[in-house]
């Protein structure tokens, strides 16, 4: 617990110290904010720690971790002001692709369906699906998940990849949640046999639920994380040269271990220079 409290307070520290920009966030359902040139318009699922979340779970308190504090340092690199959209993960794409926002962010998969629909940054980190169980669980690969009950966010990465092993893994239940913690909190009190989500916010978790709480089975392959934008978006080469710069002088990797407690392997994107985006 005391660990915890210093990461998020120092995050915050680091947050109002350095990252010199005006913050904002407002609601999905406001329409009537003024777009400026000088402003980065922003659509993020703002439930789950470390990657974005407020303060003590209280909207009236300042936004942090892990995606905030790279967006607000690209946004003072590019001398821009930030506006967050606080919305559900089921609404991010919709939003993005009807430009109610310019930029897509909650730990985005990148893969080749997505792709389809828009354009991505260059990634800024890898990451992997898993599985969180009670310390007393059985569940220790995917040959233990068939019959069980598994909670999972509602449209996410993970929600689809259980539906596409059904026939391999299963027969399981499916039970979707508007919100990782849900998911989380449900597997605490054994209502759920397993939850399913990003292996990064599944580590965070364990840490302060070790008495409880164990990260079970690894769904696929790891998977690049990166910011999501409309087709050929202006956005894209900027914010891409800012990301490099912010690999290049150790700032993304300083920001994960600010919330995850230990530096990304050195063959991670957040320290990858792609050679593609160079041309």
């Amino acid at each position: 617990m005391k660990l915890l409290i210093y990461i998020l307070t120092f995050s915050a520290l680091f947050i109002l110290s350095n990252l010199a920009v005006a913050q904002n966030v407002v609601s999905v359902g406001n329409d009537k904010f003024d777009r400026h040139d000088d402003e980065l318009h922003v659509g993020l699922v703002i439930t789950t720690p470390p990657r974005s979340y407020y303060t003590n779970s209280d909207p009236s308190q300042p936004l942090i971790g892990y995606e905030p504090d790279i967006l607000n340092e690209i946004a003072r690199r590019l001398n821009k002001i930030i506006v967050y959209y606080d919305v559900a993960w089921t609404g991010l794409f919709t939003g993005l692709l009807s430009q109610k926002w310019d930029i897509a962010a909650s730990n985005i998969f990148i893969n080749e369906e997505r792709q389809i629909m828009m354009d991505f940054s260059e990634p800024h980190f890898d990451t992997g699906m898993g599985m969180i169980v009670s310390v007393n669980s059985n569940i220790s690969s995917l040959d233990d998940i068939k019959g069980k009950v598994l909670g999972v966010d509602i449209g996410s990465g993970a929600e689809v990849w259980l539906r596409e092993n059904m026939d391999q893994y299963g027969p399981y239940v499916i039970q979707s949640y508007n919100g990782t913690p849900d998911v989380f909190l449900d597997v605490q009190t054994g209502r759920l046999d397993g939850g399913v989500s990003d292996l990064s916010i599944i580590d965070w978790y364990v840490e302060s639920h070790k008495m409880r709480l164990k990260r079970g089975a690894t769904l696929g392959e790891p998977y690049k994380v990166g910011f999501a934008f409309r087709k050929k978006s202006p956005l894209i080469e900027d914010i891409t040269k800012a990301i490099r710069e912010m690999k290049k002088d150790g700032t993304i990797g300083n920001i994960y271990k600010n919330y995850h407690g230990v530096y990304p392997d050195k063959n991670n994107s957040a320290y990858i220079l792609y050679e593609e985006m160079e041309k």
